[in-house]
């Protein structure tokens, strides 16, 4: 490749004015791809990778992290090679071979046509060029075209009226649908906490926001939620989209049985916590009417993050512990 970098999104000069910069033996090119609209890095190493193959491999990861990360994040995305050390709050560094590979083709097709959505929105677009193979997350034209017959097969996509261009599509009725499918499905994907909010329950709260993460969803703390709201109506928006909820009373609080009630009522799954040394305590034991309910009574933070993940997996609906994907495993049609 030579000196002046081209775009790995769409191929074209997006490059930045910013200037390349050195990380922890890293050399970084900035980009500003009007196609994703927003800044980001990319290390010289796959920028000048000698196997095409596997350099536009890493460029569907890329565009893919790039789309899905949204166009109103903050952070500045480095793909790198490797690991790299974060340098400020606005920096975050991705390995791109670590980054997950969809292996499902069903999974494949319904994220080529949220890319789609995302690139291209409402308008028509076309699938035979570098930008839309990279949004069908294929690196060569007998892949992207089984993708392409795929979206059309299942009815997502349709061709334009236009006698003079049979390759252009707009996302159709069946599409959108499947959109609207993903979206409800993926607001979900959250596990809410309910709890007292003190000092001396703060390593309670990390845990359980770890415990959570680590299980595939994203932890909701009220308190750390941006909003303009009243609080209560704010609670039950969060409650009402969880996929489950789970409640510590190991300091008894009545907004978190008011929460844990509020969940029940949702038909959520609700699990909960205590402390044993709080449940054995007259004062501070949880009410009757709960005790008739299997919780988890831990005897330290240690055995409250292994339970709590062991429960998780074993009755909340789609939890599963998310592993690293190695680019040895890639599919062979990658290769």
């Amino acid at each position: 490749m030579n000196d002046i970098m081209i775009c790995p999104i769409c191929e074209e000069r997006c490059k930045s004015d910013e200037c390349d910069h050195k990380m922890a033996g890293h050399i970084f090119s900035a980009f500003v791809c009007k196609r994703v609209n927003r800044l980001f890095y990319v290390d010289h190493q796959i920028l000048r990778m000698e196997n095409l193959e596997i350099g536009q491999f890493y460029y569907t990861l890329i565009i893919d992290d790039l789309i899905n990360r949204g166009y109103m994040g903050k952070e500045h995305p480095h793909y790198c090679l490797g690991s790299a050390s974060q340098t400020n709050d606005s920096d975050v560094y991705i390995d791109v071979t670590k980054v997950s590979w969809y292996r499902g083709h069903f999974e494949r097709v319904d994220r080529s046509l949220l890319n789609i959505y995302r690139i291209c929105g409402e308008n028509t677009f076309g699938l035979r060029n570098i930008i839309g193979m990279r949004c069908l997350l294929c690196t060569n034209d007998k892949e992207a075209l089984a993708r392409e017959n795929s979206l059309l097969d299942f009815g997502y996509i349709a061709r334009t009226d236009s006698r003079n261009d049979s390759e252009k599509y707009i996302i159709s009725k069946e599409g959108w649908r499947r959109l609207d499918e993903m979206r409800r499905k993926d607001s979900d994907k959250t596990g809410f906490i309910a709890m007292a909010f003190r000092e001396e329950t703060n390593d309670i709260r990390d845990v359980l926001k770890e415990s959570i993460t680590k299980c595939g969803f994203k932890p909701i703390v009220i308190d750390e939620v941006e909003h303009n709201n009243q609080i209560v109506p704010e609670i039950e928006r969060n409650v009402q989209r969880c996929r489950f909820l789970v409640m510590d009373c190991s300091v008894p609080n009545m907004g978190a049985y008011f929460e844990a009630g509020m969940a029940a009522g949702f038909g959520k799954e609700v699990i909960i916590c205590c402390n044993e040394e709080s449940f054995q305590d007259e004062n501070s034991r949880p009410h009757f009417d709960v005790r008739q309910k299997s919780m988890i009574i831990w005897k330290n933070l240690d055995d409250l993050k292994n339970r709590l993940v062991k429960r998780i997996l074993c009755t909340v609906e789609g939890a599963q512990i998310k592993e690293e994907t190695d680019l040895n495993d890639m599919d062979s049609n990658n290769r």
